[in-house]
């Protein structure tokens, strides 16, 4: 592992890189700050869904399994900085132009961390996965829309 790079390198400009930069704001938010928020709320709504469900000595993984996916979800950004919604989404094509993009660009990302294609796979699937259709990639994607809202709801009030 390239602890240098990991510290001081490409990973480390996500607490540098702005959301809504192509937008006036009045209360800057990094991609570290938002990626926090995500996994905050990630950790009280994964209780909130997993109470009951299953053994309470399952917990500690299904948490790890959401956290996991939390942290990373938009770890591509400290290359590609932080795409709008409305014009990620604006076609399906454009969508999937954006995917490819932020693919290249988490590799690019991770593959000076680790000298191992075992560990480099494992985050690099660990990213692809965050916001699938499992249970906990749900609840990354809901978070992360959470986000957007509280974020929206501030600069309203501010």
């Amino acid at each position: 592992m390239d602890l240098k790079y990991l510290l001081t390198g490409t990973p480390a400009r996500m607490r540098f890189t702005h959301r809504w930069a192509t937008s006036r704001v009045k209360f800057p938010e990094s991609v570290a700050e938002h990626s926090y928020f995500v996994c905050l709320y990630a950790i009280l709504i994964a209780v909130e869904v997993y109470d009951g469900q299953k053994q309470p000595e399952d917990l500690d993984s299904f948490l790890g399994e959401v956290l996991s996916r939390a942290v990373v979800h938009d770890l591509e950004e400290c290359r590609t900085g932080d795409i709008h919604r409305p014009f990620k989404y604006s076609s399906p094509e454009m969508k999937c132009s954006m995917d490819a993009a932020g693919e290249a660009a988490i590799e690019q990302v991770i593959n000076p961390i680790f000298d191992q294609d075992i560990s480099l796979n494992y985050l690099l699937g660990l990213w692809i996965m965050s916001k699938d259709n499992s249970v906990a990639g749900h609840i990354v994607r809901f978070c992360d829309f959470l986000c957007v809202l509280s974020f929206l709801w501030q600069e309203g009030a501010g």
